[in-house]
């Protein structure tokens, strides 16, 4: 097991940093209108149990890895808990693996690709996924009902978010 140190910023940012590998993660609460104490209270208290399971663990999910998700130039993860839930509920929609394109983005990354610089890449909020024999189209199609709230069907991919 890997020794895991927990951290959170002044922005609300939980950061897991795994030692001596040294690869940052993060996890950011919801946005909640009047979800009172007790819904982010909660929030913090799941947010430190999945932060200390994906220190100890390579799985972000059940089906999820984090090398899926780390950004292709640093290393880098930070992922959005929604953005996993959705991604979660729409394999189970069809059955099969979703292979994960781009995950997270650092800037320097981001612009690499020619990304847009308020991407949600690089917020953790989004991926653009592939489902092997699914037309792009039709993953986004199943999207909408799983709930992503911004989602793009490329000739060969699909974008989604939770924005």
């Amino acid at each position: 097991m890997k020794e895991a140190k927990l951290l959170q910023d002044n922005s609300g940012f939980f950061y897991c940093q795994n030692f001596p590998v040294g690869q940052k993660r993060e996890l950011r609460p919801p946005k909640e209108k009047s979800a009172g104490v007790k819904a982010t209270g909660a929030f913090f208290i799941l947010a430190f149990l999945m932060f200390m399971r994906i220190c100890a663990a390579e799985n972000l999910s059940e089906n999820f890895k984090e090398k899926e998700f780390a950004c292709r130039c640093c290393g880098v993860l930070k992922v959005d808990p929604m953005l996993m839930e959705k991604l979660e509920l729409l394999r189970a929609e069809f059955g099969k693996p979703i292979i994960v394109t781009s995950g997270y983005r650092c800037p320097k990354h981001n612009k690499e690709v020619g990304g847009v610089s308020k991407s949600q890449h690089i917020q953790g909020k989004a991926a653009d996924i592939k489902i092997k024999g699914i037309n792009p189209h039709e993953v986004a199609e199943a999207a909408k009902k799983s709930g992503f709230t911004f989602i793009l069907a490329y000739s060969t991919w699909t974008h989604v978010d939770v924005r």
